[in-house]
């Protein structure tokens, strides 16, 4: 079975420009978690997930001289004065959420993205994902997008392959 045999060919698509409120936006609107951001000639020119959202959110601070990211569980541990001092550092981590919704999904998508043809197998496809550990695949045709194909559609392909034999 081949990548064009599964892909989706209504991709969602983002543009460089677009704000990662309006990414966000589109994700949620259409139950996706991530897309490829095409110029306006359809190259594909980065890939944005939720994940690569969350990284941006995360909140390094400095404890000691030491930064690190906390755990819920070092949450729990702070002593009460200590609580107080980080109360304010989170104070500052809510006003940057309010600010990075404006952000262009340029500053935050992956430019070097993997992509595959669509003339390739879907297990050549699957190879790539672990390889790459992506999530989904862009599909080009002449440095065009032309689809999109991603793990679920993979597993999917697979057990519609099974039960017909």
């Amino acid at each position: 079975m081949l990548v064009k045999d599964v892909m989706v060919k209504e991709v969602v698509t983002l543009k460089p420009e677009d704000t990662i409120r309006e990414a966000s936006k589109k994700f949620a609107e259409n139950n996706i978690s991530g897309a490829p951001v095409v110029n306006n000639e359809k190259n594909v020119v980065g890939i944005l997930s939720e994940a690569d959202i969350l990284k941006m959110l995360e909140v390094r601070y400095t404890r000691g001289g030491v930064v690190f990211l906390p755990t819920p569980f070092d949450l729990i541990e702070i002593p009460f004065m200590e609580a107080v001092r980080e109360a304010e550092i989170y104070k500052g981590a809510k006003d940057m959420l309010k600010d990075i919704g404006s952000a262009p999904v340029s500053d935050v998508m992956k430019k070097r993205v993997v992509t595959i043809k669509s003339d390739r197998s879907i297990e050549d496809a699957a190879g790539l994902m672990v390889s790459k550990k992506v999530n989904r695949l862009p599909v080009v045709e002449n440095n065009k997008l032309v689809g999109i194909i991603t793990r679920g559609d993979i597993i999917k392909a697979l057990t519609q392959k099974e039960e017909k034999a």
